[in-house]
């Protein structure tokens, strides 16, 4: 009896196991639901962003940079200048200035003129490169030299260096140099602040080279200034 009984009391246990566990599983997944509603929703409110977050988001994106300052764009200008600003050299065989030349008798040598120091600057405008260059030279005073007044002959000309080379600007300057009595040696400077030249096509401009020197011969080749024309006599 008791045997039989047992088997319909293990069968509505298991049925009320099952019906118990149904119920858990449906509120489990309502609960599932509900929560899932609320992150579905947090994770839709963290994947959209506000309106205005969005504006923001736009205004970055369709903002146009500052204007620079008139300081910055010249110091643009200044660094775009340097990066093609052709270098400067002393020219080979034009570094020192002998007076008298050619004097092989070192008794016999007043002055003797070296080039040491150089700085060039650039601007360009308009296509147009436009130099500054100067020089720190030395003359030392020699054997039969003394004091006075000395003219020191220089050279600049920009150069398109390659197989041909190229003169594309040359100047010649005269300098007066004043020696003091008792001085062994003077330091003398010289700017050159209008050289000029068009700005060449493509990377041409790396190919320029300002070359400085002593040019003794220089102002012998300048062509003679013609005189001043004469009124023809009144009558």
């Amino acid at each position: 009896m008791r045997i039989a009984e047992f088997e319909p009391i293990v069968r509505r246990g298991a049925a009320t196991l099952a019906a118990l566990l149904l119920a858990s599983l449906a509120a489990g997944c309502s609960s599932d639901r509900i929560f899932g509603s609320e992150q579905s929703s947090a994770s839709a409110s963290a994947g959209q962003s506000s309106p205005s977050t969005m504006s923001q988001l736009r205004d970055i994106i369709l903002r146009k940079p500052p204007e620079p300052s008139p300081a910055e764009k010249q110091a643009e200008v200044a660094n775009i200048a340097e990066s093609i600003c052709p270098p400067v050299d002393v020219r080979a065989g034009a570094s020192t200035l002998t007076v008298p030349p050619g004097s092989s008798d070192a008794l016999a040598l007043r002055y003797q003129g070296s080039i040491g120091e150089l700085a060039r600057e650039c601007n360009v405008s308009g296509g147009v490169m436009r130099m500054k260059v100067g020089i720190e030279g030395r003359v030392l005073v020699g054997p039969a030299g003394g004091p006075g007044q000395l003219d020191v002959p220089l050279r600049y000309a920009v150069v398109k260096e390659g197989p041909e080379p190229k003169t594309v600007v040359s100047k010649f300057s005269k300098i007066q140099i004043a020696i003091p009595e008792g001085r062994p040696n003077v330091l003398f400077t010289h700017v050159d602040s209008d050289i000029a030249f068009p700005m060449p096509p493509g990377l041409d401009i790396e190919a320029y080279v300002v070359y400085v020197g002593f040019d003794p011969v220089g102002d012998k080749q300048q062509p003679a200034k013609k005189p001043p024309a004469r009124s023809a006599p009144r009558r």
